[in-house]
């Protein structure tokens, strides 16, 4: 190591940053990357940092220490399923905020989200998910280490300062197999060329890697590419607020999400033809169904308005495109043309995980398991590391009817995660199916402790005091602690034998429009009741195709 070390600063060129240490062998660089200092022109051997940046030469010690190291030296934890790297791959990571006001790091995450949504565009290109490359964030992981956990060959990292109307924003290459710089450029700008910015970036690192991979950068078609990715808003208060509203829908909590959902609409005040931003307010509200704030009724028609606008305005916006497919799915019940919609988002935007996460459970509802796992590997090639991708796979595990599978990997959606509190419904229906009803408790009391509700958790372990039975009854107990919808107070009940009440809560639960009733065709748990007419009757209130209620009333 320390060999290759010498040969390097004996043959090649070098810079380096006087403050950080941190080392160059782009000799065109004249500022550091990472804090703006003009940079040294020779390193003399006697200087040379004991620890050598990653981007440079290798592994740094301290960055590997987040992943404990198997026998072998290698990290002994690997995401599930991850795919051997391939050249035409890239990770993009969350620009580091250098700027003075805290308030400035939506700028950079959404910098990065933006320049993430450009390069997936580009054929035959893999681009991992912005949920996985931004669990890096904050973290100091060497970068060959992020190259095998994603299964990228190449990394596009940067920084951004912001002092009010002026930007530097600094971005570079890196191919995690050696460490070294493909290409590296700085920008310094005023906020109204942030659309241009961000263009420059994408094609100048599109120029790069085709040429890296090809040996040629094929200029008409990155031509017609940049053309394509000019931004739909000319507003820059607009985008910025876009930006802010992004940033807080991707926090996955209730109150970022009513914030979302004000961010988009004063984006949309300022430019009403801004066509993501009616897609962000379409997922925010969206969001907000889903964790139970807002009534369907109330927020889905809402949803499905903003997402028609968004198409209408961006035919090619593939987040348009998903938005409306969700609100078909889960709240139209019109399965075919939430397929239609999810298919379209895909080939719009084939490395977006959030269409295909939609339309894997979307198959897996409708029993078309093998269509669904495909769709499966191919969204987890993009986002091994999200918690959302992992769990959501989970859940159609179970749903399909393979428990062991679903536990195995709700394990490892907690290995990446051990406070995404949903994944713990998945173990609890899988133990309930597999028989082991006191795993199966436990599971539903560490969602509550999760979920920061301790006094329900007590009261579902105490309910179990008198055994499996008794727990049921407690949940069904209208004088209960814990709030379900009426979907899963009706598989509780149907778990019971009462049949009657199992019934007449779905009926309930498809009055409400409650996302929960579009597994209903699928889910094990009501295999008991499966046969009674009036079920079948709901399967096609529902929206379920006929033919497919008859096999699985058969």
């Amino acid at each position: 190591y320390k060999i290759s070390i010498i040969k390097v600063a004996l043959f090649y060129p070098m810079k380096q940053c006087p403050k950080c240490e941190r080392c160059y062998l782009d000799s065109t660089l004249n500022f550091c990357l990472e804090d703006g200092e003009p940079l040294r022109d020779y390193v003399q051997m006697s200087d040379f940092p004991t620890e050598v940046m990653p981007h440079s030469f290798g592994v740094s010690e301290s960055r590997t220490k987040l992943f404990s190291a198997g026998p072998s030296g290698e990290a002994a934890y690997a995401p599930p399923d991850t795919v051997s790297r391939r050249l035409n791959s890239i990770a993009v990571l969350p620009f580091t905020h250098m700027s003075s006001d805290p308030d400035d790091e939506y700028f950079c995450d959404g910098l990065a989200e933006e320049l993430i949504n450009a390069l997936a565009k580009i054929d035959d290109l893999k681009v991992a998910a912005r949920t996985s490359a931004f669990s890096f964030k904050g973290k100091n992981v060497d970068i060959a280490a992020i190259g095998r956990q994603l299964g990228v060959e190449n990394v596009l990292e940067g920084s951004v300062r912001k002092s009010g109307n002026r930007l530097r924003i600094t971005a570079q290459l890196i191919g995690t197999s050696d460490g070294y710089h493909i290409w590296s450029e700085r920008y310094d700008r005023e906020m109204r060329d942030v659309f241009e910015i961000q263009d420059e970036i994408t094609l100048a690192v599109t120029i790069a890697l085709k040429s890296k991979l090809f040996g040629t950068a094929e200029n008409d078609q990155l031509a017609l590419l940049l053309q394509e990715l000019k931004s739909h808003s000319n507003d820059v208060e607009a985008y910025n607020l876009y930006l802010r509203g992004r940033f807080y829908i991707n926090k996955f909590t209730t109150a970022d999400a009513f914030r979302a959902v004000e961010l988009f609409e004063q984006a949309i005040e300022l430019d009403s033809s801004f066509a993501p931003a009616y897609a962000g307010l379409a997922d925010a509200l969206i969001m907000l169904t889903e964790m139970g704030p807002m009534a369907p009724h109330e927020s889905m028609p809402k949803a499905k308005t903003a997402a028609l606008k968004a198409i209408e305005l961006d035919e090619s916006l593939a987040e348009g495109h998903s938005s409306l497919g969700m609100v078909l799915q889960v709240y139209d019940y019109d399965f075919a043309g939430a397929e239609e919609q999810f298919q379209r988002a895909i080939k719009l935007s084939p490395n977006n995980p959030i269409p295909r996460q939609s339309y894997a459970v979307l198959l897996t509802e409708l029993e078309r398991l093998d269509e669904a796992d495909h769709q499966f590997k191919r969204l987890l090639e993009v986002d091994p590391l999200s918690p959302v991708s992992n769990w959501i796979y989970s859940f159609c595990l179970f749903l399909s009817r393979r428990y062991d599978a679903a536990l195995e990997r709700a394990n490892a959606t907690l290995d990446l995660d051990p406070n995404f509190g949903v994944v713990y419904l998945s173990v609890a229906f899988a133990y309930q199916m597999k028989g082991e009803h006191r795993l199966s408790v436990d599971a539903y009391a560490r969602w509550s402790e999760v979920m920061g509700s301790p006094e329900n958790a007590a009261y579902i372990r105490d309910s179990f005091q008198g055994g499996w039975e008794n727990f049921l009854r407690a949940m069904t107990d209208e004088k209960r602690t814990v709030t379900f919808s009426s979907y899963i107070t009706a598989v509780f009940h149907a778990t019971l034998g009462n049949t009657d009440a199992a019934i007449a809560n779905l009926e309930t639960s498809l009055q409400k429009r409650e996302s929960h009733m579009v597994m209903l065709k699928s889910d094990p748990r009501f295999d008991a009741i499966r046969n009674d007419p009036r079920f079948r009757e709901l399967l096609s209130k529902a929206g379920f195709p006929e033919d497919s209620i008859q096999r699985n009333g058969a």
